[in-house]
């Protein structure tokens, strides 16, 4: 079963990896691709594919304190209108929130439900880019559902930072 549920995980991540290119309707002109870390709950691996100005793809490959490793896929909208409707200026910073799937490999030996795992994700968060350097930043919190092992609601969170290519 656990040679089976890592089969699973490396076709599932393999898909949400190389599908980016599927997924994007127009790509913006240059520092379309970030890779960084993420700092939180989980901890890891951060990517992100600008689609266009509306809409990116995120994608992590992070640790969780909860002894799993996981690989997390979110589908990303852009909405820096609810930050400049509060600060009445334009910012640097935006807004978004999304949806999105999480598959998780348990590391330890300890859980009886089972070895793989899958949830659903809705990260909320802000993210800004430096002005005349390709760095970005963001922070987000993600509630979720957990669907196996055990169904239960599930909450991440972290900040990052990312370099844009």
């Amino acid at each position: 079963m656990k040679r089976f549920s890592r089969l699973i995980m490396f076709g599932l991540t393999s898909i949400l990896l190389f599908s980016a290119d599927a997924f994007a309707a127009q790509r913006v002109s240059a520092r379309s691709f970030g890779l960084g870390v993420i700092l939180g709950e989980p901890t890891g691996f951060s990517a992100q594919s600008v689609l266009d100005s509306e809409h990116k793809l995120n994608l992590s490959l992070a640790y969780s304190f909860n002894s799993w490793v996981q690989v997390t896929g979110d589908y990303i909208f852009m909405k820096p209108q609810w930050v400049t409707s509060l600060t009445k200026q334009n910012s640097p910073v935006s807004a978004y929130w999304g949806v999105g799937v999480l598959l998780g490999l348990l590391t330890d030996n300890k859980n009886t439900h089972g070895d793989f795992g899958v949830a659903l994700r809705v990260p909320f968060g802000l993210e800004g880019m430096l002005a005349k350097e390709p760095f970005g930043f963001f922070v987000e919190l993600v509630p979720g559902m957990r669907f196996a092992p055990a169904t239960d609601l599930i909450f991440q969170g972290g900040i990052g930072a990312r370099y844009y290519f």
